[in-house]
């Protein structure tokens, strides 16, 4: 296992252990930036479909906890994976 793997695994810990946290102190909006984050940690890994699961069932677990979410709070999620995806595509189409 290289360092650059080693690094990686060793960040994806640290984030799924503070998001393990987060949601057994149920902060709401920790948790919801915590599967934001872990989003963005797969994203950078190059893996466009576990980002977007991640930062999806954020919103799930953050809607089944909290029964009510603001219009605000699900925009902001959508534009987030948005964003990925665009950028993922725009990344694609250069290398072809």
């Amino acid at each position: 296992m290289s360092s650059t793997d080693r690094r990686a695994h060793a960040k994806q810990e640290r984030l799924e252990s503070e998001l393990h946290g987060y949601k057994t102190n149920l902060i709401k909006e920790s948790i919801r930036m915590g599967h934001n984050d872990l989003g963005d940690y797969f994203y950078g890994r190059g893996d466009l479909q576990v980002c977007v699961c991640v930062i999806v069932s954020g919103v799930c677990v953050y809607m089944y906890v909290f029964v009510c979410v603001c219009a605000c709070v699900c925009v902001c999620v959508c534009m987030h994976v948005c964003v990925h995806v665009i950028h993922f595509v725009a990344l694609y189409s250069l290398h072809r």
